[in-house]
């Protein structure tokens, strides 16, 4: 068997870098021109995220839990993850990037934001060219 640790860290490190989704079209499933380059589950980004959550379900107890904080929770950490993107189009018009337009992005049209999740939590998008 060859290789060792090496591989992982490079994972990591692409994690942390992230990599380019073009976004596919929802009846077709052919490219649609529009790229949103995000993070790995295994980045920093990511693992801050999900243990802010995580913390915060702890303090509160099962009790409190609900599906829409986790659906909200998903998208935000998807949010915190999309760091940059290219083409994204509404109307007709190019929409500037901003932390605040991924959320309406993910938040209106669902079938984009699980592209990216699916995206996100497949590590081989991560392993490089």
């Amino acid at each position: 068997m060859t290789g060792g640790l090496e591989k992982f860290e490079a994972l990591q490190t692409r994690a942390d870098e992230g990599a380019w989704k073009e976004i596919e079209d929802p009846e077709t499933g052919e490219p649609t021109g529009m790229h949103l380059k995000v993070l790995g589950e295994d980045s920093e980004t990511y693992q801050k995220y999900l243990r802010k959550y995580r913390d915060k379900h702890l303090k509160r107890g099962t009790k409190a839990l609900k599906w829409d904080n986790f659906e909200t929770e998903r998208t935000e950490s998807l949010v915190a993850c999309t760091v940059d993107w290219d083409g994204i189009k509404y109307q007709g018009q190019e929409i500037e990037f901003s932390k605040e337009n991924v959320r309406w992005l993910y938040t209106t049209f669902r079938a984009i934001r699980d592209q990216v999740d699916e995206f996100m939590g497949d590590r081989a998008n991560f392993l490089g060219e």
